[in-house]
């Protein structure tokens, strides 16, 4: 048994030029369903799984095949776990889904597909599984770096040294898949990435679609993944940022934290305790100002509670005027009656 947590926050978005979404997540028993935007969560836990999942095929196509693959991960969850995510375990639901998925494609007569890829935490250990272009990064000690592998042309051209990976990112090759959910067995066996990691406390770990990553850069990415706050935050200033930038495309993340027990609060909790120690702070600063007026008053000579003491603390509007007007007579008295008397200058402001 691990000594860390895991708390976890998922949100998938339409987009701003897209008419349905094709994306999909599966976390905590949730799955996108028809709503343009919709949110699940996950507090802290010593052992999760979940994934996201970026259909294509156009019209509807895509979106029923990111559905049934996020169908049979949840149908699969249990073994995946109880497996520790053994690799033959996440192979066989890739499979699974792949079959489904043809299945359908032989049934509606037209090619659709989606990508996948998973996120496991289990003694304290992280688990990632990828096939096609959805990505797994790891924030780490102020760096991030990316734990998936793209199963794209352009990878591929990196893989070989024919480009660089910052060239990689600006080539149409990108979006070239060369895995995804969705492909006929008698056309390729699909082998997914596989990756396992010490996880670390403080670690983020963000699972996304290229409606993220096409729109913000990795420094961006880590930028928003760095700065303090919730899970529930950081997924929501990712997709808000998305969408500030254009978005183009669907847009779904699920961020992380890894954590031990104390530090694994929800953002509900966290305010919830912050509004109380807030609350008991001002009473408490109420009162040192009550005791520090009551000391101060208590210790003045022949004090009286009495209504003329607080009249000869505080005069009245009438014994003000009155005082002004006295002082104002002897002002006259003292001028010199050949002096004539200079009205002040009026100031007209201009408009």
């Amino acid at each position: 048994m691990g000594n860390l947590f895991v708390s976890a926050y998922g949100r998938s978005n339409v987009g701003k030029k897209r008419n349905n979404n094709e994306d999909n997540f599966y976390l905590s028993g949730v799955t996108v369903d028809s709503a343009n935007d919709i949110t699940a969560v996950c507090e802290k836990t010593s052992k999760i799984a979940f994934s996201v999942f970026d259909g294509m095929g156009g019209e509807a196509a895509g979106e029923k095949a990111s559905q049934i693959t996020a169908v049979t991960f949840g149908e699969n969850l249990v073994e995946i776990m109880d497996s520790d995510f053994s690799q033959a375990v996440l192979q066989n639901t890739v499979d699974a889904a792949n079959k489904k998925v043809c299945d359908e494609m032989r049934v509606i007569g037209r090619r659709m597909g989606c990508t996948f890829v998973s996120f496991g935490f289990s003694d304290d250990v992280l688990h990632i599984c990828n096939v096609g272009d959805s990505r797994a990064y790891l924030l780490r000690n102020g760096s991030i770096s990316c734990i998936s592998k793209d199963h794209t042309v352009a990878q591929t051209m990196v893989d070989s040294g024919m480009i660089s990976y910052e060239a990689s990112q600006k080539t149409k090759e990108k979006h070239k898949l060369t895995q995804h959910i969705g492909i006929f067995p008698e056309e390729m066996i699909i082998e997914p990435h596989f990756q396992s990691l010490q996880a670390e406390e403080n670690d983020v770990i963000l699972l996304c679609s290229d409606g993220l990553t096409d729109m913000l850069s990795d420094e961006e990415i880590r930028n928003v993944l760095q700065a303090n706050g919730s899970t529930e935050e950081k997924a929501n200033a990712l997709v808000e940022s998305a969408l500030a930038k254009g978005g183009k495309d669907n847009v779904t993340v699920i961020v992380a934290d890894v954590c031990t027990e104390n530090c694994a609060a929800t953002t509900k909790t966290k305010r919830k305790y912050a509004g109380i120690i807030a609350c008991a702070g001002a009473v408490l600063v109420l009162c040192a100002i009550c005791a520090a007026v009551f000391f101060a008053v208590s210790n003045r000579k022949n004090f009286s509670w009495d209504l003329d003491w607080f009249k000869k603390i505080i005069p009245t509007k009438q014994t003000t005027q009155t005082v002004n007007q006295t002082t104002q007579s002897a002002q006259t008295t003292q001028q010199s009656p050949t002096t004539p008397i200079i009205p002040e200058k009026q100031t007209v402001s201009e408009t």
